[in-house]
């Protein structure tokens, strides 16, 4: 049985920094659990409690569960430069999107696709939009 976790991030509204964790929302806004900050340990049955940021709702994108060349975890949003290894075929840029209930490239095709060719996150949509314009 797989049991991994679904990872999400967020830009925080308080701070508009990138908060990483569990997703919630209420039709007002949404957070993401960030477990990375223990705010109370268990005890006497308790559980633990972690910090919860409310995050631009936007902003919010889950994690594909697959890295770039760099190691770097890849998220919905995030943009691409992607380059064959043969250096024949050059490089392009492209958007991850999620559609189809498969995580794709904007014009590009399947993630999962990519395995073989060079994935480098070089921004996201979210704080480099200008990217995708060149």
């Amino acid at each position: 049985m797989d049991t991994r976790t679904i990872k999400f991030r967020g830009i925080s509204k308080d701070t508009g920094r990138w908060i990483y964790g569990g997703f919630t929302q209420t039709p007002e806004a949404a957070f993401i659990v960030d477990y990375s900050v223990i705010v109370q340990k268990p005890k006497d049955g308790y559980p633990t409690v972690y910090d919860v940021v409310e995050v631009i709702p936007e902003t919010v994108g889950q994690s594909t569960d697959l890295k770039d060349k760099n190691g770097k975890e890849i998220y919905h949003h995030d943009i691409l430069q992607i380059r064959s290894l043969d250096l024949a075929t050059g490089h392009f840029l492209g958007e991850v999107i999620w559609d189809y209930m498969a995580w794709l490239i904007r014009d590009g095709g399947m993630l999962d696709s990519f395995k073989n060719l060079h994935l480098e996150i070089i921004g996201n949509v979210h704080e480099n939009p200008e990217l995708l314009n060149k």
